[in-house]
């Protein structure tokens, strides 16, 4: 019997052009994005402190590309998604621990950014996801709280030439255990499963369907 040793393999890994961003405060893990927000097809990278600034940066230079001009709270999510896809728009999201959704459009050409929509909501956010569950071409938006659980927003429309609206809570999830990630699955039938993750490995499928609106479980 012949015996073979084992040998490590190993491979070198390069990063070809790295960037290093000018950024201050810190950072939760689900205040950082990359997504095109301007519509140029490509990336920005956001990133909101918990000073409460918001940074959108460009790949070609390591300073911010626009920055929020007023202190929003402990920002604690960041979400990019297309409201009003007949406008073509789209608008980056953030939510603080405080309980604030703020809106931005970034398509101007002012460095410093003020929020088109604020809308007070409930405190204690921890993830958040945007995803059209029933197919009516506006994402709804998805948020897991730190109190165990989740919520589901539809996007209400105002004027039709204008940038406006506001979300409407339509179901409530109550978790066992505290709520991690969230996520989205399409299903064989095309229709949207939504995931929650919780300690211990644990994916929690939360239902929905019409007859759960206004605020049922």
């Amino acid at each position: 019997m012949s015996l073979h040793a084992e040998v490590p393999c190993y491979r070198d890994l390069s990063l070809s052009d790295p960037i290093e961003y000018e950024f201050t405060g810190g950072v939760v893990n689900q205040a950082i994005v990359l997504g095109d927000v301007d519509g140029d097809q490509l990336n920005e990278l956001a990133i909101g402190n918990n000073l409460g600034t918001l940074f959108v940066f460009k790949e070609t230079t390591n300073k911010a590309w626009k920055q929020s001009k007023d202190k929003l709270g402990l920002i604690v999510c960041i979400a990019i998604a297309d409201m009003r896809r007949d406008m073509g728009k789209q608008l980056m999201t953030v939510i603080t621990a405080e309980g604030f959704i703020y809106m931005f459009d970034l398509n101007d050409e002012d460095f410093v950014v003020s929020p088109l929509i604020v809308q007070p909501s409930l405190p204690n956010a921890k993830t958040m996801l945007f995803i059209d569950v029933d197919d009516d071409e506006r994402p709804e938006l998805v948020v897991g709280y730190s109190d165990r659980c989740v919520r589901l927003y539809k996007w209400e429309p105002g004027q039709p030439s204008e940038m406006t609206g506001r979300f409407v809570p339509v179901v409530r999830w109550e978790l066992e255990g505290q709520v991690g990630t969230i996520a989205w699955q399409r299903l064989a039938d095309q229709s949207i499963q939504l995931l929650a993750s919780q300690a211990g490995g644990v994916i929690i499928s939360l239902q929905w369907d019409e007859s759960m609106q206004n605020g049922g479980t």
